[in-house]
């Protein structure tokens, strides 16, 4: 809109609006290498589109972006997928271990769903991964979280790639290559690799009850920060989940899910890591809605974080309220209302994408929603059928993640995942 205005102005500015390479470089600007320019005609299109994410069409006004989905099996054995990640670059899955399976690592290629790499890391579950340009960070069960990059490429900091240089084992064809492991005492159920090249790892005990924040730092792993639950560092509260802003992945813009050790409320807190008391914001959530757990916690763009209500005796609907730490509240409304229950979310662009399961149907459906909160508006863009029925699994049989970048999203469930890559706009198919 702001050039429109400037086309007035001259000549000049006329014949650079009619640029093509002008309006790639705002293309560009916006999403960076994950623009989906191969799919418009021209960049004004896809600026115009959002990238394919809300298309518009002359005649019927805006319409539901398109996707081309691929459904892909786990590798030989199978096994359940415990947390993915994506970005222009890898899809990037970890899966539990057991007696006859150790667990993977698994790359893959966003666009086709093609192995990158199939690394084999533990012998017990791996529960959580992250994933920074060329750098991939896990955490499991076995007391350990593991770094893994790509040669070549440069990480994190100004210093990480010299620091990161005892590589090991990893693949043949250019792919991720093992580089550190770094003990910890508990089991990590969560991690984040931020820019101050480090990593931060959320412990457990093997019943998933939380212990506390552990700050590992590469270049000088046997010096380590720590913030035990329940300490006076994190306000007499235990931490259940970590995450980072968009496009601010550091120690001082840490959100965590703190449970109260009395009432067992949650709330967000908001941490800076560099200080002595690192908890500089709590926000409760659930104050007066006890047996509810807030889970996933999920960081858009600075300062606001959404948190999916999971209650013990369901409702039949998901509900996903949003902290705004410039004005924290006591009394949150509920921000997001969904027709089924959240099994996970993600933000994107200032928007709310989350897979809800049906669980009332006859076969076990997973729906993709998306609250805009321009319109407060929310819309499903596509579903996915499960192969088989959801009914009668244990809760880790029957566990979703879900992950996006600009380019699509990637859903894991059982044994299998789908991935979905946006398309060229319906308008422009062949009838």
């Amino acid at each position: 809109m702001d050039v429109l205005f400037l086309l007035p102005a001259s000549s000049r500015v006329q014949h650079m609006a009619g640029s093509e390479e002008v309006w790639r470089y705002f293309c560009r600007q916006r999403w960076g290498p994950a623009t989906n320019l191969q799919l418009f005609r021209s960049a004004k299109d896809c600026l115009r589109d959002c990238n394919g994410w809300y298309p518009k069409d002359v005649k019927n006004g805006r319409c539901l972006p398109s996707f081309q989905l691929r459904r892909l099996q786990a590798p030989d054995p199978p096994a359940l997928a415990l947390d993915v990640r994506m970005n222009h670059e890898d899809l990037v899955l970890v899966t539990e271990g057991a007696e006859s399976k150790p667990a993977r690592l698994m790359v893959l290629d966003p666009r086709d769903g093609s192995t990158k790499d199939n690394l084999q890391v533990s012998d017990c579950n791996v529960n959580c991964c992250d994933i920074s340009p060329g750098l991939i960070g896990i955490g499991g069960d076995d007391l350990k979280v593991q770094l893994f990059r790509r040669p070549g490429s440069m990480t994190y900091g100004s210093s990480s790639s010299s620091n990161l240089t005892h590589c090991g084992q990893g693949s043949d064809s250019g792919g991720y290559i093992f580089c550190e492991s770094f003990q910890c005492s508990d089991p990590v159920n969560d991690l984040r690799l931020v820019r101050e090249d480090a990593v931060v790892a959320l412990k457990t005990v093997k019943s998933r009850q939380p212990v506390g924040l552990e700050v590992i730092h590469w270049d000088r792993p046997d010096i380590r920060s720590s913030i035990v639950g329940g300490s006076a560092e994190c306000g007499g509260k235990f931490l259940h989940a970590l995450d980072c802003f968009d496009g601010c992945c550091s120690l001082s813009n840490l959100v965590c899910t703190a449970e109260h050790p009395v009432t067992s409320c949650f709330s967000a807190m908001l941490f800076d890591l560099r200080r002595s008391m690192p908890c500089v914001m709590d926000v409760p959530v659930t104050e007066t809605d006890l047996g509810t757990l807030l889970w996933p916690l999920r960081t858009g763009r600075f300062p606001q974080v959404y948190a999916n209500l999971l209650r013990e005796h369901g409702t039949g609907t998901g509900e996903i309220r949003m902290v705004d730490f410039r004005y924290p509240s006591l009394k949150l409304s509920v921000h997001c209302r969904l027709p089924n229950p959240v099994e996970d979310f993600r933000c994107l662009d200032g928007s709310i994408y989350a897979v809800c399961a049906d669980r009332d149907a006859e076969v076990s459906r997973l729906r993709l929603h998306r609250f805009n909160p321009e319109v407060g508006m929310t819309e499903c863009l596509c579903t996915v059928v499960e192969a088989h029925d959801a009914r009668g699994r244990t809760f880790r049989e029957d566990l979703k993640v879900f992950a996006m970048s600009p380019q699509g999203f990637a859903l894991a469930y059982g044994h299998e995942f789908t991935l979905g890559h946006v398309a060229r706009p319906q308008r422009w198919m062949v009838q």
